[in-house]
Order: C-alpha cells, then structure tokens, then sequence
C-alpha cells in the first residue's frame, strides 16, 4: 500500500509593526495523515526590503530564502517554527510560506500559507539643536543656528520648528523652511 499523507502549513504575523522593529511569523505544519510524511520540507520566501535575523528549528537563510528540513512527520503531529525578521522604514509586507513531502498527498490546497501582510509603521527620530554666541555687543545682530536632524528610520513628514525669541530682541531676519514670524515667535514650516 502505497502511503499518503495530507500535509498542511498555516502562518501567522502581527498586522502592523513598527519601522526597523522586528516581526516574527509563526509557521504550523500539521500532518493530517493517514500514513506518516517523509523528509518534510518548508520554504519561506522573505518579504522584500526585510532583513533576517534568526529562524528557530533549525531554518537557514539563503539569499533571503528560509528553509527548514523538518524530517518525518507522524500522522497527527504539528511541528511549530519562527523565522524573525527586521521591517524596512516603511511599506507593506506580504509573505507566504509553503511545505512539501516526497510522500504522496491528496490534499495539495493546504500547502501554501495565506498571505501574511504586514503594514509598516514609520517611525522618525526628529532631533533638534541650536547654537549662538555668548556674548554680543548692545545693538548688534546676533545669529542663532537652529540645527534639525532626522535620525530615522522612517521620513518625517511636516516638520515644523518654533523658536521663542528672547524677549528684548527684535527679529531681523531667517532662513530656511518656509519662516514666518509672531510676536516674540518664529515658526519654520515644512522642513525638508
């Protein structure tokens, strides 16, 4: 008698995640049986823009492809692995995984994951410094360099910048954004 073996695989993932955080699928492959399955193999085909970082149960990268060889499968049994990945600074992430045995398998519609899509959140680290003299002589101008930088990973959009003049000062002039000026305000609008 000839075995068969129904193997089938699901796969699991968080729905959003953060810009360069990790994201972990769980995979599931299940043999439904009736005879044991051989020489059990997954396949998981990395989304685009992630990076790999580790994969339990044995799972090696390869060009951003991930494999396992999980051996035999009894009738019945699950075998539960991970693969973790780092999400790109912004996107949409799809991935699906597949499993595959020498043994014959009548039921081929459960041996592709469904997709996974993961919407990446971005994430911008805006930073901000200024620098100005010490000391002036009365009446002079004196020029303050208001330094704005993006640390990443992910663009920021709209930036906007307010600096409060010190009071007694009487504003001269700006450069860079879009300024515009309140009183005892200066606002830099939609930075880079």
């Amino acid at each position: 008698m000839t075995p068969v073996a129904d193997v089938g695989i699901g796969k699991t993932g968080s729905a959003t995640v953060p810009a360069s955080s990790n994201l972990v699928y769980t995979i599931s492959v299940t043999n439904f049986g009736p005879s044991s399955a051989s020489s059990v193999t997954v396949t998981d085909t990395l989304p685009l823009g992630v990076t790999f970082v580790s994969a339990t149960g044995g799972g090696v990268n390869t060009s951003g492809v991930v494999s396992w060889t999980l051996g035999t499968l009894a009738s019945g049994q699950i075998s539960n692995i991970t693969v973790t990945v780092t999400a790109p600074a912004s996107g949409s992430l799809t991935n699906t995984a597949s499993v595959s045995s020498p043994t014959g398998d009548p039921n081929s519609t459960n041996n592709v994951t469904a997709p996974v899509i993961t919407t990446v959140t971005p994430m911008a680290d805006v930073g901000l410094g200024k620098t100005g003299s010490a000391t002036v002589l009365a009446t002079s101008n004196l020029v303050y360099t208001i330094s704005v930088t993006n640390f990443g990973p992910s663009t920021a959009s709209s930036v906007v910048v307010t600096d409060t003049l010190p009071l007694g000062v009487t504003f001269v002039s700006a450069t860079g954004g879009e300024p515009t000026t309140a009183v005892g305000e200066l606002e830099f609008g939609h930075i880079g």
